[in-house]
């Protein structure tokens, strides 16, 4: 297990946010031996970001946990099962109908309220479950599988130049898109103290993962950092990867 946090330490400067996001990928173990690809793959992650913004007079704060777990299935029609290739070289898996569990806060104070008025201009929560799901054609939830180091036998690896060596490696992407969620709650303006009731949107999951499969054919690790924001409410798009920075810039 991996962890990553910021390396300055002590507080973050004002306008700024603190969003720690912790990423748990399933174990998944590719056997060399298997002939076929499994027809199913395991998926399980669970996302939890937090956020403390202060800029324009106001503080945002808040924070999301979202819980994956379900079953991807197997795309044939758009995995590679050429017969002169390794076993499982190319293999896609749709993750569309995986089921999230959720939950939202988010809370906004005024630095200055009105004279009598609460420090709370807004404050939302929500709970509840959405699925991965294709929002657009160039945005759909799944798991690829790229096996390109097991392409070239080990011994002709010494034929490869070396730029090109770099990329042959075993790894895997995971992608979770789903459409926008609601929170209900309530709000006031910034001279009035009277609340109203509201609901916000947000977008509640863009993730991207891209990570070599270890020796032992394991698909798991978990990531935790920090990053600072200037202003406003963070957005929930995020991308890690371990892979060489000249597959980053193909890709």
């Amino acid at each position: 297990m991996t962890r990553i946090s910021n390396a300055g330490g002590g507080a973050l400067p004002q306008n700024s946010c603190l969003v720690i996001t912790l990423l748990l990928v399933p174990v998944l173990v590719l056997a060399a031996e298997d002939q076929q690809p499994k027809k199913t793959m395991p998926i399980q992650a669970t996302v939890s970001v937090t956020w403390d913004v202060e800029g324009g007079g106001t503080r945002n704060e808040g924070s999301m946990t979202m819980r994956m777990r379900g079953t991807a299935h197997l795309a044939e029609e758009v995995s590679v099962m050429d017969p002169a290739a390794p076993p499982g070289t190319m293999i896609t898996y749709g993750a569309e109908g995986v089921k999230v569990d959720y939950t939202y806060k988010k809370k906004e104070t005024q630095e200055k309220p009105p004279q009598n008025c609460p420090a709370v201009m807004a404050e939302y929560e929500g709970t509840g479950v959405f699925t991965l799901e294709e929002v657009t054609s160039a945005m759909t939830s799944g798991l690829n599988i790229r096996k390109v180091g097991s392409l070239i036998p080990k011994e002709m690896l010494q034929f490869v130049p070396a730029e090109a060596k770099g990329m042959m490696i075993d790894y895997y992407d995971f992608f979770a898109v789903a459409k926008k969620q609601e929170a209900q709650g309530r709000r006031r303006g910034w001279n009035d103290c009277n609340f109203v009731d509201d609901t916000r949107e947000f977008n509640p999951m863009g993730l991207t993962i891209r990570f070599q499969i270890t020796d032992e054919g394991k698909m798991t690790g978990s990531r935790t950092w920090s990053v600072q924001q200037d202003s406003g409410h963070p957005a929930f798009t995020i991308r890690i990867s371990d892979l060489p920075q000249n597959m980053e810039r193909r890709s």
